[in-house]
């Protein structure tokens, strides 16, 4: 599940809960919360998600364009629980 999440310190964000994953720290968790927030570069995501409209090299590294923006956006359009679901691909179709 994705959710509309405000985050101590990344604000309003979203959580990506589910299974194993856990909204709080809890002891029968292998993690919590996995956070979907504003991050241009991947130096500024631990274990989260840095949204954006495009992966991109830059002279910091790989980054993704637009966070912002695409989290306004993302903000604007889910504002409930929403159900995700990620699958693999194998690479010859991706």
């Amino acid at each position: 599940v994705l959710m509309p999440h405000t985050s101590p310190t990344k604000g309003d964000c979203f959580a990506m809960i589910g299974g194993t994953v856990s909204l709080n720290k809890h002891r029968n968790s292998d993690r919590y919360a996995c956070l979907w927030h504003v991050a241009n570069w991947a130096s500024e995501v631990q274990g989260c998600v840095g949204v954006g409209v495009r992966a991109q090299d830059s002279h910091k590294g790989p980054m993704v364009a637009s966070s912002r923006n695409t989290l306004d956006l993302l903000r604007k359009t889910i504002t409930e629980p929403w159900q995700l679901i990620i699958r693999s691909f194998p690479k010859d179709v991706v």
